[in-house]
């Protein structure tokens, strides 16, 4: 796959320095984030709106529950209009930096250890589109979780056949 890479005028070398790792890191999130962007901002312009906050919530939020890569994500549409989906992280936390993804144009990327769920997750990944020219901000905070340990259970034995009245008999 190839990346572009536009940095713009980054304030520091340290940031410049960044973007590669960082978009490394990100771009096997960029998919599952525009899925997402596209059902948030349908979710918001719905009827479900009509419902209530927590009808609305329940559908924005929806395509997450069973997903365990996402640690955290929140939508913000229109001045106090946010829902959140658990606890976001402070943006004074994020050092994000811009980059521009092939498939989401200029988006900005951190990586950070504040979002780690437990132990077993690591290389935390936060993305946002801020909302300019879209219909809502969407940020979200992906980890990579450990896989499951395999067990191997023993094979279960076979049944076994039951002896005819005549064969215990005869013992």
């Amino acid at each position: 796959m190839l990346f572009a890479l536009t940095v713009g005028t980054c304030p520091s070398c340290s940031e410049q320095r960044a973007v590669g790792p960082t978009m490394a890191a990100a771009s096997e999130y960029f998919a599952a984030f525009e899925r997402f962007e596209r059902w948030a901002v349908r979710s918001i312009s719905s009827d479900v709106r009509l419902q209530g906050q927590l009808a609305l919530r329940e559908t924005l939020f929806a395509p997450l529950r069973h997903n365990r890569t996402v640690a955290w994500a929140d939508v913000h549409w229109e001045p106090g209009q946010d829902l959140a989906y658990r606890k976001p992280i402070p943006d004074e936390q994020l050092p994000l930096v811009p980059i521009e993804a092939p498939s989401l144009g200029r988006v900005l990327v951190a990586t950070c250890e504040a979002c780690k769920q437990d132990a077993k997750s690591s290389d935390c990944v936060v993305i946002e589109r801020p909302a300019k020219q879209r219909p809502a901000r969407v940020r979200m905070a992906f980890c990579k979780v450990a896989p499951e340990p395999q067990v191997s259970a023993p094979k279960p034995k076979s049944p076994r056949a039951k002896k005819s009245p005549e064969a215990r008999a005869q013992k």
